[in-house]
């Protein structure tokens, strides 16, 4: 680019310095051809002024040719401002060539084109013209320096994002503007970095969760195994020990059970189909429902209780086992995750809905996390050696849903407060 330009502004400096020399060298040349045509009008003048001024009247702009015009005056016959008027007259703008004529007391004047002027004319142009390009081509050159490469190699790293290289974006510029696209580009690169990490961890979990359903079904299966062996053999010779083997099995037998819902559960699909059954529920009925869940656990292991204060009671479009299963979720994790310290409840109305936030104090989630927390098979980055599977949260989300509510959560300053939303009668 820059050496085609550098080709260009050479011939165009070059041509330039031709009509510039040809320009000025036309004036030579001019001056005469207005000599012979001065010499060729002059000697067709004679003594008689009259015939004279016939013959210059009728002088066409052929004849004339580079002359503007020619004028006679007899400075016998004239008073002095005449014949000052005649000398000075035009002579200060135009070229004037004076000459007599021969044994008269005439003399004639022969105005000829400056073309000096229209020279410098075309000079003046030609440098403008010069100029407007000299900078366009300093405008293109800044251009392309300071735009079309860095562009260059910005689209070499989009194509590399495109690929799955998610390396450092080492560019610097001093363009703001480009400084903030390529900033914007780095930040897009440290999310799709995030995203890159999370989707990993994500299908880890799910192995996981595979893996660790397997291990859990496998242990209550052997035990069911051995005592139907046993019972099989006879080696239990009361009724007393046949029976309790029987009750061992059955218990077993449930905790499979309860394994299998759960794997068959694990389906997003399933899980965004959850069938809810709702009805109009008075508020009272689950404020009953949520705070014996809470007292059974807080009594158990000591946690401060705060009870919240119902101010009204309305009524809600709610399936009130399903919201338990939520209000379950929720008090599970804020045990499990919290400082065991304190839970609190509390009640607000907003938009035609029935806000229930449960708060309990501990280590707030990271900013980064907390809009995944929802998410299938999602643990946090703090809870590794805690057991699960990621899958509480989600389903709760997907019920409140399927209400036409919604749960959310929000980091206070000592603790994590989760909001469930729930739609009134209108």
């Amino acid at each position: 680019m820059k050496r085609k330009l550098l080709v260009i502004t050479l011939l165009w400096l070059i041509a330039l310095l031709i009509v510039i020399f040809f320009t000025m060298r036309a004036p030579d040349n001019i001056d005469g051809i207005n000599k012979v045509t001065i010499n060729r009008i002059h000697q067709n003048l004679t003594d008689d002024l009259e015939k004279n001024i016939k013959f210059i009247n009728d002088l066409t702009e052929e004849d004339l040719y580079s002359l503007v015009s020619v004028e006679i005056i007899d400075y016998q016959h004239k008073t002095y401002n005449e014949i000052n008027k005649f000398f000075y007259d035009g002579a200060i703008d135009n070229k004037v060539v004076f000459k007599p004529i021969e044994g008269t007391d005439y003399i004639v004047k022969y105005y000829i084109e400056d073309h000096n002027c229209n020279n410098l004319e075309v000079l003046w142009f030609s440098l403008v013209i010069t100029g407007a390009y000299l900078y366009l081509m300093i405008y293109t050159l800044m251009l392309h320096k300071n735009i079309i490469e860095p562009m260059k190699k910005i689209s070499g790293i989009t194509e590399q994002l495109a690929r799955g290289y998610l390396g450092e974006v080492n560019l610097q510029y001093k363009n703001r503007y480009l400084k903030d696209f390529i900033w914007g580009l780095d930040m897009f690169r440290v999310q799709l970095s995030y995203e890159r990490v999370k989707n990993a961890e994500l299908e880890k979990n799910q192995k996981t969760l595979v893996a660790g359903l397997s291990h859990d079904i496998k242990t209550p299966l052997s035990s069911i195994k051995n005592y139907a062996i046993a019972l099989k053999e006879n080696i239990y010779e009361e009724k007393k020990d046949r029976n309790k083997a029987l009750e061992i099995i059955l218990d077993k037998a449930e905790v499979i059970e309860k394994l299998t819902n759960k794997l068959l559960n694990t389906s997003s699909k399933e899980i965004r189909n959850i069938e809810v059954k709702t009805k109009e529920i008075y508020m009272l009925e689950v404020h009953k429902r949520l705070d014996k869940i809470i007292t059974q656990k807080t009594d158990l292991l000591h946690i401060d209780y705060v009870k919240p204060k119902l101010k009204e009671n309305l009524l809600l479009i709610v399936d009130l086992e399903r919201l338990q299963e939520v209000f379950d979720n929720i008090i599970e994790n804020a045990i499990k995750y919290g400082d065991l310290e304190t839970i609190k409840v509390s009640y607000s109305t907003e938009e035609n809905h029935q806000l229930i936030e449960i708060y309990n104090t501990g280590s707030p989630v990271p900013k980064t996390e907390i809009k995944y927390i929802f998410n299938s098979y999602y643990r946090g980055s703090n809870i590794s050696d805690k057991p699960g599977y990621g899958l509480g949260l989600y389903i709760s989300k997907q019920v409140m849903k399927n209400m036409q509510g919604d749960i959310y959560a929000k980091n206070r300053t000592d603790g994590v407060s989760f909001i469930i939303v729930i739609k009134q009668v209108r």
